[in-house]
């Protein structure tokens, strides 16, 4: 298993006027500091942009780059290479609502699904997360991977249907339910497996000991839970235990010039200065120790 440090941020590309100025400052500060392998961009779809971001990358490490098409919906930049930590197969492509890294026989996938509003239903989230997990876990088998992650906006919270029906993502805050075998539904004359996946992120969801109790607010949200949790990491079992909990954080400030700088305002709301989502970050080692096993059912 390699040892993987990410980062995934919506950076808010679709406001007026937003020119990334401080959004780019607060990356690459983050990324000299927390020295992340991955970098996943959400609504930073300017090929232009792109091109500066990488070459400010470039500067802390010139191995960083870009390997996404110019308009998806997520910006990969990994700083990996053939030959060092045990890689031996790097392999980076966009799909239209997710862009995939199988580093090795790892599935790395970063998100941004159809989001709230203009129209847009619940039964309508639903029924995207129920087509790109599936797509997804039979992109795992075709490349005959031993884990998968998915990282992102997935613009559902945690605890929302998409998320946790077994159609969707099929993903719990217990370890151990998510290493049950997977659930068997025929449909038709076909049965199809249905994985169990790891979600962490409920942990962060409305925890009183962090600055910010979502990544995303909106005031006038559904069910007036006004914190949502819209960036999450998830996983199937064989990654469990190799996913470091202390490290996986909602961030919320940064170091520039010997300062703190915070991203997040009046009531731990994200500073849409900088975007109107929070960045997460996550590690996957190969060192975690294993406190805990999985029940095999």
């Amino acid at each position: 298993m390699l040892n993987l440090n990410v980062l995934f941020w919506n950076i808010d590309g679709h406001k007026k006027n937003h020119d990334y100025k401080l959004a780019i400052r607060a990356l690459l500060k983050l990324t000299r500091d927390k020295q992340f392998d991955v970098i996943m961009l959400a609504e930073c779809e300017d090929e232009l942009i792109r091109r500066k971001i990488e070459k400010r990358l470039k500067h802390l490490n010139p191995v960083y780059k870009n390997q996404s098409v110019a308009g998806s919906k997520v910006m990969v930049i990994h700083k990996l290479k053939k030959g060092q930590n045990k890689i031996t197969k790097i392999q980076v492509k966009d799909e239209p609502r997710y862009s995939y890294m199988v580093i090795n026989n790892l599935l790395l996938v970063g998100v941004h699904l159809l989001a709230r509003g203009q129209g847009t239903t619940s039964k309508d989230l639903y029924k995207e997360a129920e087509y790109i997990k599936r797509k997804i876990v039979d992109l795992g088998a075709s490349k005959k991977t031993d884990g998968i992650i998915i990282a992102g906006d997935f613009n559902l919270d945690p605890f929302e249907e998409g998320m946790i029906s077994k159609e969707g993502f099929n993903a719990s805050f217990s370890k151990d339910v998510a290493g049950r075998k997977p659930i068997k539904r025929t449909y038709g004359i076909t049965t199809y497996k249905h994985p169990y996946f790891y979600n962490p992120s409920w942990h962060l969801h409305g925890n009183i000991h962090n600055k910010s109790q979502g990544t995303f607010y909106k005031n006038d949200s559904e069910n007036r839970v006004f914190y949502h949790m819209l960036d999450q990491v998830i996983m199937s079992k064989k990654l469990i235990e190799h996913f470091n909990l202390a490290s996986f954080k909602i961030v919320t400030e940064y170091k520039f010039s010997g300062k703190e700088f915070s991203l997040i305002g009046k009531g731990g709301r994200p500073e849409k200065k900088y975007s109107d989502h929070l960045p997460i970050r996550f590690k996957i080692s190969e060192k975690v120790v294993k406190k805990w096993k999985i029940k095999r059912r």
